[in-house]
């Protein structure tokens, strides 16, 4: 796992032009700290970021010293879970929906055991989407964070089918392409129950089947996806899943359909033409017929 960690990285920096600088991956977590916790919080009646300054004071009232960061929907808690615990349990009691969240990919880019321990397809979708956001953190674009994740995921997805299809991988193309298929049928599924949430179907028959569906590909879908999405699905749960997902699609559209199909090329000119704007300009671009995307 190690080998494809590093072949990875000769991947995204001379294949994709990602600029991840030395430590990418390169470097372990502190033992006995396989995961990093990330605390989502909703409004209770919709998908919603609550208020920072009114969540930072429900925060202080408990003696803890945090907050929701700068234009994130979540509070980051690194490895220490006790803390997140803490900071749920005083949200929930104020009238929030959260959604307490572990992951072993974050920016921070540091190798644990757990990582290692997923498949080689799913590595690699690890790895090439935080190399996402290591580029733009090094390279200083500042674009939407619903986008950056979206194009984070798209990079992870058909990055890691591309890797196999031009590199000596320790998996098959065909698995890649596999796991892509069934993280974007969960992705569909999550974006229904969006879009079900947002006209007022939660009650629906159309809701709780939509429910089952998801839960049904969760659990066919192997570590990763489950370690991604097995949570009870409330408005934080949703909360996360939009940044995410939500502009997934429409990437991929502009991807398959642009008269240059070089993926490197394309996250170059996302980086670019989305650089300064906010998410609705963001989305006017993507969806405009005059964008070069």
């Amino acid at each position: 796992a190690l080998k494809l960690i590093g072949d990875l990285r000769k991947f995204a920096d001379k294949q994709l032009g990602l600029d991840l600088g030395n430590s990418f991956f390169s470097c372990w977590a502190e033992a006995n700290t396989p995961w990093s916790y990330f605390l989502y919080v909703s409004e209770a009646s919709a998908i919603k970021v609550p208020d920072r300054v009114i969540v930072a004071d429900v925060l202080q009232c408990s003696g803890i010293e945090r907050g929701l960061a700068p234009g994130k929907p979540y509070i980051a808690f690194g490895p220490d879970y006790s803390a997140a615990l803490e900071a749920e349990e005083a949200l929930v009691q104020a009238g929030y929906e959260t959604l307490l969240y572990k992951t072993v990919g974050t920016r921070a880019t540091y190798l644990t055991e757990t990582l290692l321990n997923y498949s080689p397809q799913s590595i690699a979708y690890v790895v090439l989407h935080e190399a996402v956001h290591v580029h733009r953190s090094r390279r200083g674009y500042a674009i939407p964070y619903a986008m950056e994740e979206a194009l984070g995921e798209l990079v992870g997805l058909h990055g890691a089918v591309l890797f196999a299809e031009e590199v000596s991988a320790p998996y098959s193309a065909s698995a890649a392409t596999e796991h892509r298929r069934t993280m974007e049928s969960v992705m569909r599924h999550v974006n229904d129950l969006i879009s079900m949430s947002a006209t007022g179907r939660r009650a629906s028959f159309g809701w709780n089947k939509v429910c089952k569906e998801l839960s049904a590909r969760t659990s066919e879908g192997g570590t990763l996806i489950r370690d991604r999405f097995d949570y009870p699905i409330t408005n934080a749960y949703l909360l996360r899943c939009s940044t995410y997902h939500e502009h997934y699609f429409a990437l991929q559209d502009r991807l398959e359909t642009t008269a240059d199909d070089s993926l490197a090329s394309f996250i170059s000119r996302v980086f670019v033409q989305l650089d300064g704007t906010d998410l609705r300009s963001a989305v006017n671009i993507l969806g405009s017929g005059k964008s070069n995307l």
